[in-house]
């Protein structure tokens, strides 16, 4: 990357002292840093403000207009190279490492127990088929979905134990129907809010355990 390219990836102009280089470099890190954003575009962004700062670091190095300072809590000294911009790159690199694993876990736990959860309370066999086939559905609709980006990757986590589960719940809901349905209004009524509520408990608690990870 040049000086020019550089200049424009962290928004300042060219004649720009370090200090401001120094303040852009700070806020884009915050911007694109993971907890604010985990998508994998702010990653790729994230990596090219460090090699823009890396690089304009190496330009001020030895200037007289590079002095010792603390600004936006960060010392940046005299002569400093740029492992530091490296450093703080593999250790950003790292942490988002650890948060995608810990996101596939969550997916995988997301769909197995959505779709699973209703087949093993009733004990049903074909339910537990229908189940098995349901995983890997939930993972092509939940990756449609966040391709085309009807839902942000963090609704993409939420999706893949919510969708499985909201369509069990359908199906169960309709299934007591039907062998309610002769009953009079109030207690049918009752007899489904009954059926339904204890997978709605083990719902709640099973999402719960879900988020935490």
């Amino acid at each position: 990357m040049d000086e020019m390219k550089a200049f424009a990836v962290l928004g300042v102009p060219p004649d720009s002292p370090f200090a401001d280089v120094h303040q852009a470099y700070c806020r884009l890190c915050r911007l694109y840093g993971v907890e604010n954003d985990p998508s994998p575009e702010a990653a790729m962004r994230y990596r090219e403000v460090g090699t823009a700062y890396a690089v304009l670091k190496g330009k001020f190095e030895g200037k007289s207009d590079i002095p010792t300072q603390r600004d936006l809590g960060v010392w940046v000294s005299h002569g400093s190279s740029r492992a530091d911009a490296m450093a703080d790159l593999i250790f950003f690199e790292a942490r988002r490492e650890k948060e995608e694993k810990r996101r596939r876990r969550i997916r995988f736990l997301g769909a197995v127990c959505g779709s699973l959860l209703l087949p093993i309370l009733s004990a049903s066999g074909t339910y537990l088929l229908f189940g098995l086939l349901s995983i890997p559905a939930t993972y092509l609709l939940c990756s449609f979905l966040e391709q085309y980006g009807i839902l942000s990757q963090r609704g993409t986590d939420e999706a893949f134990f919510s969708l499985p589960c909201l369509s069990w719940f359908l199906w169960h809901l309709l299934v007591s129907f039907g062998a309610y349905r002769g009953d009079e209004s109030l207690l049918l009524v009752v007899k489904l809010i009954g059926r339904q509520t204890h997978f709605l408990i083990i719902a709640y608690f099973l999402r719960l355990w879900l988020r935490r990870g």
